[in-house]
């Protein structure tokens, strides 16, 4: 069993070489374009990382106005877009490393107005600064730990994200990881942005009579951009 180490560096260099939680190794494939392709053209079927949306709303929907833009990077096969989409605003762009998923989601909710899904990289993204209300990110921050140039990977994306965020616009991420691993990354001030006390959020399939309160939880981080 994976246990995150008190030493967010030492953790840091663990979480490279993959860890193993419950019994399922976490590849450094996780950072390649040719995993996702490989992975998504064989396994079609929504698959949710760490939270569906409703594990999320109490956290997102307050949020997101009704016309707010709203960015999913690393968005997958997930259907937090459509939640979203359908709950609290309808102008929902998503992103991912992966052609085939882009091309599986454009297909599958061809139907929604407002709704993009674009193959583009989170650490080098096309658009204009200032464009998204909320960006949220469920497991790509933990996905891009897992590559061979995982810290320099999640400072370049977290810099994009601050970026294309509109100031006084926020940003949630989603994580395994816990706040001495994690918070680190987030408080660059080159960032422009402001953090918030992390949440946790209680796992979907955990039961309640587990008495280890630090494996039952995902961690939400939650900045605001300075205006």
């Amino acid at each position: 069993e994976w246990r995150s180490s008190q030493n967010p560096r030492e953790q840091s260099k663990r979480f490279h070489q993959g860890y193993r939680r419950g019994g399922k190794h976490m590849s450094q494939n996780y950072s390649k374009a040719s995993y996702w392709d490989a992975r998504y053209t064989k396994d079609k079927e929504a698959f949710e990382w760490y939270q569906s949306y409703r594990g999320l709303k109490h956290i997102v929907k307050p949020l997101v106005k009704s016309d707010a833009k709203v960015l999913i990077v690393g968005c997958g096969n997930s259907r937090l877009s459509s939640d979203i989409y359908d709950d609290a605003s309808t102008d929902v762009t998503s992103i991912d490393i992966s052609q085939v998923v882009i091309g599986d989601m454009k297909t599958k909710y061809r139907k929604k107005k407002g709704m993009q899904f674009i193959k583009m990289d989170a650490k080098n993204m096309d658009f204009k600064d200032g464009t998204f209300d909320v960006v949220v990110d469920k497991a790509l921050t933990d996905c891009l730990l897992c590559g061979d140039d995982g810290e320099e990977d999640l400072a370049n994306s977290l810099a994009e994200i601050s970026r294309v965020l509109k100031p006084g616009g926020s940003y949630v991420c989603v994580s395994f990881g816990e706040p001495e691993c994690r918070e680190e990354y987030f408080q660059s001030k080159g960032f422009n942005w402001e953090c918030q006390k992390p949440i946790s959020i209680p796992k979907p399939t955990i039961s309640s009579s587990n008495t280890d309160k630090v494996k039952e939880v995902h961690w939400c981080y939650v900045v605001k951009k300075n205006e």
